[in-house]
């Protein structure tokens, strides 16, 4: 049976740059057939589900070729979804990752036809271990990259085996001689991530979990880009819509050169984004493409509890219609918070606040956290998600009074707008560890912005 999947295109700023070393690359917010959808267990085998994602994959593949793309990079578990309940179902879905494999082989031949490196995701088989892993294809019908991810997310401990800490394989060449290393989801957030520093570019596949404002897909992408300083091609699924959602093309300087986000979960569709990886011809960013009008969505927003941290101060940021400045400070047990707003126009129904927050995040990792951020109120200032803001600022600075970016600690700046597109920031570490994230205005036509949160998060590097 044939399926016809709807495709969004987004372009960016097109021009060569061979000349220089740069490369054109391709992300795709896929949105897959799965195991389950829409509430309905499918009834297709894995064999089944797998060429069906992989004919839409083809779809894609084609469109990017049209546009001469070099590399294009699929999401974490493209070719299933993640929806496992039991190890039988994973292994049905579970390759031996060679071309010489039936399903990957299919992948190959299209790498090959279309003479494109191809990043995609699979389930692998090694023995009798199974592993989430990132597959880069060449089009020399040759599989010449692959990583295994390290840090396993809820569900898939029980179902996977973590990748070793080292894996030389992980990484791979372009034709032009241009080396990438390889990165999937949660790994990013734990951030083992070491590499020869001549490597400057990184693929990277996820299927995010977004509670938005807070740390959402193409926040931390372009956050993680520029603390690395790593031009990252990076692709999210659109499968769980705003849930999972987000990819994005970035230069290690944090400039934004693609994103995309379906926060309102208005799209059942992939969106295939495209743009030049070239630090030398970066293109003015157009930082409201794309975007509706938020008036609609102001105040979208439900509670539901998934930011925790063992230390909160939640302090309100009082503003009011006709107010040009505010200046705040909120304490923490070993960090404290500032912010420092100028503002255009402010609706007396939004309410704001400055967090500062530490200890485990979710229990997942050691962090500390200063953000200027929109709540629903100031009860539930971190159990909200809230995509829209009418609001809007002429600037906000955010300062942490001690954190650290050294060989031990490193720190996220990010921020979101509305429907969750990351906003251009700037990050300066000052003296006597105090660090400055500010709202980068420098091509915005209007000289203001709305802003959902910004927000410094700082962690500890983890050995893998």
């Amino acid at each position: 049976m044939a399926f016809a999947f709807p495709l969004l295109l987004l372009f960016g700023v097109l021009a060569q740059c061979e000349s220089n070393g740069g490369y054109r690359g391709a992300v795709v917010d896929f949105w897959p057939k799965m195991l389950h959808q829409d509430g309905q267990k499918l009834n297709y085998s894995a064999s089944e589900v797998m060429r069906i994602n992989i004919a839409e994959m083809e779809t894609i593949i084609k469109d990017a070729s049209a546009q001469n793309a070099d590399i294009i990079v699929f999401p974490e578990y493209a070719l299933s979804g993640p929806d496992f309940a039991t190890r039988g179902d994973i292994l049905a879905y579970a390759l031996i990752t060679q071309c010489e494999d039936e399903i990957i082989g299919l992948i190959c031949k299209l790498a090959f036809e279309y003479d494109m490196t191809i990043v995609a995701h699979v389930i692998e088989r090694r023995e009798e271990k199974l592993y989430s892993a990132q597959l880069a294809i060449s089009p020399d019908f040759e599989v010449i990259g692959k990583y295994n991810k390290k840090h396993l997310y809820g569900h898939e401990s029980l179902l996977l085996s973590p990748g070793d800490s080292h894996q030389p394989e992980a990484k791979f060449r372009l034709k032009n001689g241009l080396t990438f290393d390889m990165l999937i989801c949660f790994d990013m957030m734990f951030n083992s991530y070491t590499s020869d520093s001549n490597v400057k570019n990184v693929v990277f596949s996820s299927w995010w979990v977004n509670y938005p404002p807070l740390l959402t897909a193409t926040q931390v992408q372009q956050a993680w880009s520029r603390t690395f300083n790593r031009n990252l091609l990076a692709s999210g699924s659109n499968g769980d819509a705003s849930l999972s959602s987000g990819s994005g093309i970035y230069l290690g300087d944090g400039t934004i050169l693609q994103q995309s986000y379906n926060a309102d979960s208005t799209f059942n569709s992939s969106f295939l984004l495209i743009a030049d990886v070239n630090m030398e011809n970066r293109p003015n960013l157009n930082i409201d493409a794309s975007r509706n009008d938020t008036t609609e969505i102001t105040n979208r927003s439900q509670i539901v509890g998934k930011h925790k941290f063992d230390f909160v101060n939640i302090t309100k940021v009082n503003l009011s219609r006709g107010q040009s400045s505010a200046s705040v400070t909120s304490l923490g047990k070993t960090i404290n918070c500032s912010v420092d707003v100028l503002v255009e126009k402010f609706y007396d129904i939004e309410t704001f606040a400055l967090v500062t927050a530490e200890g485990m995040y979710n229990g997942h990792f050691k962090s500390r956290m200063c953000s200027f951020l929109k709540c629903w109120d100031i009860e539930n200032c971190l159990d909200s998600v809230i995509i829209g803001s009418q609001s809007t600022f002429y600037a906000v600075n955010v300062t942490s009074e001690g954190m650290k970016m050294n060989s031990l600690r490193y720190v996220l700046g990010m921020g979101a707008q509305s429907f969750s597109y990351a906003v251009p920031t700037r990050l300066d570490d000052l003296v006597d560890e105090k660090i400055l994230l500010s709202l980068d205005l420098a091509d915005s036509v209007t000289g203001s912005l709305d802003v959902l949160d910004l927000t410094l998060f700082e962690m500890e590097y983890v050995r893998s």
